[in-house]
């Protein structure tokens, strides 16, 4: 089974567990009044906190305190290139009139393009997805880097289909690359990080696209839509690594 099926199925335990459990105790109702309000209660009580941007960017933001940022300046000189992992497509985009690189994609992709300019470092985007679903992530990001970044990518890997083969088919690219700066979001890094080294990288660490929030007024308990899909990506994020362990 691939990172990419498991992680899909991570996020629809996250969606489901909470509502399956509020549906049995519905059912039971009659025939266990006390557990099935007590399930009742405990998948609505589930399903209100994870919505609160509270315990989001707690949750997330242990995630991505993981891995430090880089700071600003920093001396890159030991790498050899940028590697910027792929997160996704936004077919949505009649604007541009085709297929264009995800908002998360985006976020890395700005932040590789400033190493790039400040470092003068090579640039390799990664990431494929399905063919059914057009052009392959990682020449979207090239097209995108060129045109919108004034960056020219050295070479793209476009296969790739998880973390893991981010790093294998980077390597298989460039096998004299030793060190790498590893461009992907905070909640991504520890994963990215543990894969390149295991593919036989020194990585730089450059994290971005941070969703933690700070937690000062009474509004971070309220819930909303946003606090929940942070909450479910580090649901996702938290399961995938364990995992990656097992």
């Amino acid at each position: 089974m691939t990172e990419t099926l498991n992680y899909a199925l991570l996020g629809t335990l996250f969606c489901g567990a909470p509502l399956t459990l509020m549906v049995l105790a519905w059912w039971l109702r009659r025939r266990m009044p006390r557990l099935a309000g007590a399930g009742f209660a405990a998948g609505a009580l589930t399903i209100w906190l994870a919505a609160t941007p509270a315990v989001a960017s707690l949750w997330i933001g242990s995630i991505e305190s993981l891995v430090a940022p880089l700071p600003p300046g920093a001396d890159l000189s030991a790498a050899q290139g940028i590697v910027v992992l792929s997160g996704g497509r936004s077919f949505n985009a009649p604007e541009y009139g085709a297929a264009q690189p995800d908002r998360t994609t985006s976020a890395r992709m700005r932040y590789a393009a400033r190493l790039a300019r400040s470092s003068g470092l090579p640039v390799i985007p990664t990431g494929g997805g399905r063919a059914t679903y057009g052009a392959p992530v990682g020449e979207l990001m090239a097209q995108s880097f060129k045109q919108d970044y004034g960056v020219e990518v050295a070479v793209v890997e476009a296969a790739a289909v998880d973390t893991r083969e981010n790093a294998l088919r980077t390597r298989s690219l460039k096998p004299e690359w030793r060190t790498v700066v590893v461009v992907t979001s905070a909640f991504h890094m520890p994963r990215s990080v543990r894969a390149f080294e295991a593919a036989g990288f020194t990585v730089i660490a450059a994290p971005t696209d941070y969703r933690a929030e700070p937690i000062d007024s009474l509004y971070a308990w309220i819930p909303n839509q946003r606090a929940l899909l942070t909450t479910q990506l580090a649901f996702q994020e938290t399961l995938a690594r364990v995992l990656a362990l097992i």
